[in-house]
């Protein structure tokens, strides 16, 4: 069986009882103990585990160049290992690299990885890359086991471990072919959101192990997923050998509810699927290049791939003449079905449009004859909106921004084609967005202005998430009737299914459960998988932002920065509003825009530096997130604050003193603010923004739980 692992760090003895109940409890088979930080004995983890022998344990110190933080030399981390693992008959997980060093490395990890009755060590060699997949996988595995399994350095490696970033899909292609390879001699996976389906489908290959987070705290891997999403979104425990593999192919994709409802589908019915987010990027080999490595991949048992913005009509054209005649009139495919090894496209974005236009507009198919449609959007959404409105006798008016790839189709199906700067003029009955402008995370952002709603009918937004956008609360301020497209999701959803299963889900029930998980979503919690806000303090130039976006990235949550919301929500720099209207008045704006973040914080929040001198912001801040506070020297922020002459300008002096007496000066008035306000301090000074970020990655989430 693979093991469920969850992955925690232990600062203390406390911190690891803790930590290892609530990991078990929620349903992990192995608990990985991540010493990098550990602040006592390491005896007292030997001695813990000594008594816990009915879970597997795996015990690790990871030091910086493998994705860890700890700032020891090799021999105090082997000997630091060496007091926690030994007798214990824990798995002791130790760097490859450093493996290979000496003899003496390798005879003491040994001895820590031997269990109490002399059996073979329980070891596992680990290699982690963070640019990208190794060149040769393979070989680096074979340095583990060798060729025959018979390596004589290395003959008593139970496991070989290795993981690596996926910049795109097709890099997690060589963390799935160890797996299928070696099966439970490996533990591998693609680190990212290009590589989620490899620790998702590792039960399907028997590996040993993948590795999750717990509920509420910061993974420790990019892309890692928590026990409870292992579990309950994706069915981990009903996976096997025989699991048919689905997914949503999209650039993003984590916004998506596909994973959630078809996985909930494939239970309710019995089916051995599992369904698992593919983000296959516009950039690198495509959405081609990923459909050919499947292709070469027979072994992953395909079922079926639902295909999203902006694949649409690249998936039409890989599938050449494999597609059913309303694929290939629409010109776009939002369904494949994999039958013996075939692969065929179908459009079901046609039929769940026009039904739930229908619908909402409280019509029959055959009023929508002669009702003016304007259609905003160019891609395959469009076209399937427009192909089936076009079918019963709607006039319709396509807005594209690039005109060229639809003209020709337009010309057949007798549109009107418009440049995307006329939809302001628009005056159609009905309006459609089939762009993702709205969607999240820019949810903000409308294809509309709220003038050129006037006189319109409907709007319906074929966006789901969020369920009501800007475009459709516009919408109703102008008294039109707004429709969200959580109807077409779930219908286009149900009549893929069918395609794929032969069996037809029930809508109504898909579209309550999907409403529960949106309206959780909006509240914050379900938006956030439940994670905490980490929330970034600090003088200017200490990398709030830079840093920011490098850790939303890693933890595949969005940024925002209070700095920039005050700015466009009062039309003047920061220096200005200083000048205008005074700090107090600054202050009291500031902190009305934190209170407005913190009600659905996102994953990274970034503050201004004088935002610790109110105390409401500190409170606010502590409990709604694990507050991190970036320090470097006076000298550095300097240098930093002058090699951006934009930011120098927008922010206001506060002594009228030189550059870095000025910054000296106000680090000692609010140091003391700064102390009390972070759960963790962390030491910006590099110049490396990735580092920290995976640094504050790793180490918040025992901050988020000293608060």
């Amino acid at each position: 069986m693979t093991l469920l692992v969850a992955s925690v760090f232990v600062h203390d003895v406390g911190d690891l009882e803790v930590a290892a109940s609530k990991a078990l409890v929620a349903g992990a088979d192995a608990v990985e103990l991540r010493l990098d930080d550990f602040e006592g004995e390491a005896a007292q983890i030997a001695r813990f585990l000594s008594n816990q022998s009915a879970k597997t344990w795996i015990v690790t110190c990871r030091c910086a160049a493998e994705g860890g933080h700890f700032t020891g030399d090799t021999m105090e981390r082997v000997s630091r290992l060496l007091a926690a693992a030994r007798g214990t008959g824990a798995f002791v997980d130790f760097e490859l690299a450093d493996w290979e060093r000496s003899s003496n490395i390798r005879q003491k990890v040994t001895f820590a990885a031997t269990p109490p009755d002399g059996g073979n060590p329980r070891l596992i060699l680990s290699s982690h890359r963070f640019d990208g997949p190794p060149g040769n996988l393979g070989g680096l595995i074979n340095r583990v086991f060798g060729p025959a399994g018979t390596h004589p350095r290395l003959a008593h490696a139970a496991i070989a471990k290795v993981a690596y970033r996926a910049e795109h899909i097709v890099d997690s292609f060589a963390a799935l072919d160890a797996m299928h390879e070696h099966g439970r001699r490996v533990a591998a996976m693609a680190m990212g959101d290009a590589g989620l389906w490899t620790r998702i489908l590792a039960r399907k290959f028997h590996a040993f192990a993948t590795y999750s987070s717990m509920e509420g705290v910061v993974p420790t891997a990019p892309g890692q997923l928590s026990i409870r999403e292992m579990i309950d979104d994706f069915r981990w425990n009903a996976i096997d050998g025989e699991t048919r593999v689905f997914g949503v192919l999209a650039d993003p994709v984590g916004h998506s509810l596909s994973p959630s409802l078809i996985n909930r589908w494939f239970g309710e019915h019995g089916v051995n699927g599992v369904f698992v987010p593919l983000r296959v990027a516009r950039d690198g080999a495509g959405l081609s290049g990923f459909l050919d490595g499947c292709a070469a991949r027979p072994w992953l048992d395909l079922g079926g791939f639902s295909v999203t913005v902006p694949h649409k009509a690249s998936a039409r054209q890989w599938l050449g003449e494999r597609v059913d005649p309303l694929a290939r009139r629409i010109g776009a495919v939002n369904t494949i079905c994999f039958r013996d090894g075939e692969a065929t496209g179908f459009n079901t974005d046609c039929y769940a449009a026009v039904s739930s236009l229908v619908d909402a507009l409280g019509a029959s198919r055959a009023e929508l004859a002669g009702v003016s449609i304007d259609i905003l959007g160019g891609g395959g959404a469009t076209r399937a909106v427009a192909t089936g409105l076009h079918e019963l006798g709607a006039r319709l008016t396509v807005f594209a921004r690039s005109a060229e790839p639809i003209a020709d189709w337009c010309a057949s199906l007798g549109c009107e084609l418009r440049p995307w700067s006329d939809r302001v003029r628009r005056k159609g009955e009905v309006v459609i967005n089939c762009t993702p402008m709205g969607m999240w995370p820019e949810v903000d952002s409308s294809p509309l202005p709220a003038a050129s709603l006037s006189g319109c009918r409907l709007v319906f937004d074929l966006i789901y998430r969020p369920l009501q956008t800007a475009l459709l609360r516009e919408a109703e301020a102008a008294g039109c009737r707004a429709v969200n497209g959580l109807y077409m999701f779930v219908r286009q959803a149900a009549a893929q299914f069918e395609l794929w299963t032969g069996r037809r889900p029930d809508a109504a029930s898909a579209r309550s459960f999907l409403e529960q998980r949106l309206s959780a979503a909006a509240g914050g919690s379900a938006a956030r998988g439940g994670k905490r806000c980490i929330a970034l303090i600090g003088y200017r130039g200490s990398g709030k932002t830079t840093v920011g976006r490098e850790l939303a990235r890693l933890l595949g949550g969005s940024f925002v920065d209070t700095d920039d919301l005050i700015v466009r929500g009062e039309g003047q720099t920061i220096a200005q509003l200083f000048a205008e209207k005074g700090e107090a008045a600054f202050r009291a704006i500031e902190s009305a825009v934190i209170v407005d973040v913190l009600r659905d914080p996102p994953a990274v929040l970034a503050v201004g530096g004088g935002a610790v001198t109110v105390d409401a912001n500190v409170v606010g801040l502590r409990k709604a997130a694990t507050v991190v506070w970036l320090t470097a020297c006076p000298e550095i922020l300097a240098r930093r604050i002058q090699a951006d002459p934009g930011s120098d300008a927008s922010r206001p002096p506060l002594t009228g003193k030189s550059s870095v007496d000025e910054i000296r000066t106000v680090l000692t008035a609010r140091e003391a603010m700064y102390h009390s306000a972070a759960h963790l301090q962390i030491d910006a000074s590099g110049d490396d923004p990735v580092a920290v970020a995976r640094q504050i990655a790793g180490r918040a989430p025992s901050a988020a739980r000293s608060g």
